[in-house]
C-alpha cells in the first residue's frame, strides 16, 4: 500500500514536472533574429530610426527574460510570455523594415527631384557666367567666378554619386549646399553685370 502511495505521488511529480519543464522558443527567436537582420539590410537605424529601436528594445527585453527563464530548475521554466515577448519584437522589427522601405523610397524621389532643379539651376548660372560682360576690370571677378562654378560643378557630381548608391541623405545635404553656392554666385554675376553697365 505505501509502495503503491509512493508510486502515485512520483507519477505526479512527473507529471507536474513535464508541464512545467518548457522549452525555448527557438522557432519564434529564430524568426525574431532573421525579421531585425531583414530590418537592418532596409537600413531601418536610419531611415525607421524610431521603429527600429522599439525592436531592438523590445528584442533586449525577450533576450533578458528567456535568460532569466533558462537560469530556473528545469520543473519551473515557463517560456510563454518570453514566446509572446519574442513575438512583439517580431512585429516591431518587420514594422521598422517596412517604415524603412517606404521613408527611403520617399527620400528618394525627393533627392531626385532636387537634384533636377539643382542642375538647371547650376545651367543658368553657367549661362548668365558666359553672357556677363567682360570688361577690363571684371575679368579676374569673371574668372573667380568660372573657378567657383566648377567646384560647384564637382560637388554636385558627387552628390550624383551618393544618389545613385543609394546614399540619399548625404546626397540631401550635398544638394542643400550647393542650392546655397549657386544663388550666392548668381547674386555675384548679376552684381557683376550691374557693375559694368554702370560704367
Amino acid at each position: 500500500m505505501l509502495s503503491k502511495r509512493w508510486g502515485l505521488i512520483l507519477a505526479g511529480l512527473t507529471t507536474v514536472a513535464l508541464m512545467g519543464c518548457g522549452k525555448p522558443p527557438t522557432a519564434k527567436i529564430e524568426q525574431t533574429e532573421t525579421a531585425m537582420r531583414a530590418a537592418q539590410t532596409a537600413e531601418a537605424r536610419e531611415y525607421a530610426a524610431d521603429a527600429y529601436v522599439a525592436a531592438e528594445q523590445a528584442l533586449a527585453r525577450a533576450q533578458a527574460a528567456k535568460t532569466e527563464q533558462d537560469s530556473k530548475f528545469a520543473l519551473f521554466r515557463s517560456y510563454g510570455d518570453v514566446e509572446a515577448m519574442y513575438d512583439s519584437a517580431n512585429a516591431l522589427a518587420a514594422q521598422a523594415e517596412a517604415e524603412a522601405i517606404q521613408e527611403k523610397e520617399r527620400l528618394r524621389a525627393e533627392v531626385a527631384a532636387e537634384i533636377t532643379t539643382v542642375e538647371s539651376m547650376i545651367t543658368a548660372a553657367g549661362a548668365a557666367l558666359d553672357a556677363a560682360p567682360r570688361g577690363k576690370g571684371s575679368k579676374a571677378d569673371i574668372e573667380l567666378m568660372k573657378a567657383n562654378l566648377d567646384a560647384i560643378g564637382s560637388a554636385f557630381a558627387a552628390a550624383k554619386v551618393d544618389f545613385e548608391a543609394g546614399r540619399y541623405n548625404p546626397a540631401k545635404s550635398k544638394l542643400a549646399a550647393i542650392q546655397a553656392n549657386v544663388n550666392s554666385l548668381t547674386a555675384e554675376i548679376e552684381a557683376a553685370v550691374q557693375k559694368v553697365t554702370k560704367r
